[in-house]
């Protein structure tokens, strides 16, 4: 008896170990898991791209030993001791970066959280019904504007994640936060087992002095970076930033984004998909390397094209003004057509090879699942 409670008690160890040495995520792992990953990417990128052309459906990769064994030594872990692994597989590292190693077409959305004079459950029926759709992860956005309230943010990446079972990514602005803030952000994540991080620089509020500590977002990718524990993305703009004074300068600074630890970029919304190649092709010159997510919005109303236009500066191309000049005193219509020009961009995004698609939801379950249903097959 003594000798069976021996070999459990070496038996439990051993795997205590071999899950640290597993889960173990310091910094210099952490470094290398990323060139891992943007080796393999950049090797299946190719792939990926022929696999589309071709309708090729690929394999899924299966299990490795690793998660059987770990999987295995937790169901008994938590029985026979202290379940050391039981909490380790709770807080399983997800990073979004590994989306873009599978050969398929990232296919993501955007949801926002309601104002503050509506309860944030308000959103939590819709947030359901974009849930089941699967996508790859969904990210939270800030506020309106790219201001106040990180605690809905972390509230809805919470539970679009550990209730609802998507992968979230939590939006960070710091323009208007000093460093103890993003601190104590950061921690709150944490503490939600967010592990995702779109990193921005937020809008300036009319009226309140910004704060120093970060002037720019590349400034706060290092940060977190530099702090670990998170998979920081960046934002990019096909049509470049308003505030940049050209291309060229636009796409520098999107490189010190890459360089400062953004593992992926989000593009902003477009109408012209030969703005978005263009683009692509002058961040392969500047060597910007990682993956770059198509955003995608679809117009279901005239007043939100007029306020699109107003915030990110989206050209509108001749097809696509026709289209809304037509039907802009049919909302029905308007909607429908938004959608369907929608999903001929997308289409011919996924033909090209795009690395994803992230969808602009403006939390309308209806218009995310009708699209998704159109380019499901695709992906």
């Amino acid at each position: 008896m003594a000798n069976v409670c021996l070999y459990v008690f070496i038996l439990h160890a051993v795997g205590d170990a071999v899950a640290e040495i597993l889960f173990g995520r310091k910094k210099k792992s952490e470094i290398y898991a990323k060139k891992r990953r943007m080796r393999a990417y950049e090797q299946q990128k190719k792939r990926r791209a022929q696999a589309v052309r071709l309708r090729v459906a690929t394999p899924r990769r299966s299990p490795s030993a690793a998660k059987f064994f770990l999987l295995f030594y937790g169901a008994f872990g938590g029985i026979m001791g202290n379940g050391i692994l039981v909490k380790k597989l709770r807080s399983v590292v997800m990073y979004i970066t590994s989306l873009f190693e599978k050969n398929k077409t990232v296919f993501s959305f955007e949801v926002f959280p309601p104002k503050k004079s509506s309860p944030i459950e308000s959103v939590y029926g819709k947030l359901e019904e974009i849930c089941a759709l699967k996508p790859d992860f969904i990210s939270v956005t800030y506020g309106a504007g790219g201001t106040g309230g990180h605690s809905r943010t972390c509230e809805i990446a919470s539970k679009i994640k550990n209730d609802l079972g998507v992968e979230s990514v939590a939006h960070l602005t710091c323009v208007n936060s000093a460093r103890e803030d993003i601190d104590a952000t950061l921690e709150d994540f944490r503490a939600h087992n967010i592990q995702n991080i779109l990193a921005l620089r937020g809008d300036y509020i009319q009226g309140v002095e910004p704060k120093r500590d970060f002037r720019y977002a590349s400034e706060l990718c290092a940060y977190i970076t530099q702090k670990g524990g998170f998979d920081v993305a960046g934002a990019c703009y096909p049509e470049t930033h308003l505030e940049a004074k050209d291309e060229v300068e636009d796409i520098l600074n999107l490189r010190k984004k890459v360089d400062a630890g953004a593992s992926h970029l989000i593009s902003q919304l477009f109408f012209d998909n030969k703005v978005f190649y263009r683009f692509l092709e002058r961040t392969r010159i500047a060597g910007i390397h990682v993956p770059i997510e198509a955003g995608i919005m679809p117009v279901t109303n005239k007043s939100q094209i007029e306020r699109m236009v107003s915030l990110c500066g989206a050209g509108l191309p001749a097809k696509f003004s026709k289209v809304m000049q037509r039907y802009e005193h049919k909302p029905e219509a308007l909607r429908d057509a938004g959608i369907a020009y929608a999903v001929e961009q997308i289409v011919d995004l996924i033909a090209n090879g795009v690395d994803g698609i992230h969808l602009y939801t403006m939390n309308n379950p209806l218009v995310a699942r009708r699209i998704t249903e159109a380019v499901s097959s695709l992906l």
